[in-house]
C-alpha cells in the first residue's frame, strides 16, 4: 500500500530505539479518520502486526510500513532498532 498522493505532512515522532518505545505503539492502537502514518526502520528490525487483517511484516533497516487510517496495529522493535514515524493527514 502506498500513500495517496493529496496528503498534507503534519509531522513526526521522534527517533525511538527498542528501550525508549513507548508502550501505546506495543499495545493495539489506530490513527484516527483522516490521518495517516508512515513507519521508518532505520536500523535493525521492526515487526508490525496488522490486527484487522490477522498479519504481520518484518521490516528491516531501509523499510517503511503505510499506517492507514483506523487499522489496529501494534509493532514489536529488535534490540538494535531505531524507528520514526512521519504523520499525514488528508486535506481539509
Amino acid at each position: 500500500m502506498d500513500l495517496p498522493d493529496d496528503l498534507v505532512p503534519t509531522g513526526s515522532s521522534p527517533e525511538f530505539d527498542a528501550a525508549s518505545l513507548p508502550e501505546p505503539l506495543r499495545s493495539r492502537h489506530a490513527t484516527t479518520e483522516g490521518h495517516w502514518g508512515l513507519l521508518r526502520v532505520l536500523a535493525g528490525e521492526v515487526t508490525w502486526y496488522d490486527l484487522e487483517a490477522g498479519s504481520e511484516a518484518r521490516i528491516a533497516a531501509g523499510g517503511e510500513q503505510v499506517i492507514a487510517p483506523g487499522v489496529p496495529h501494534r509493532i514489536d522493535a529488535s534490540p538494535d532498532a531505531r524507528l520514526r514515524i512521519d504523520f499525514f493527514k488528508s486535506p481539509d
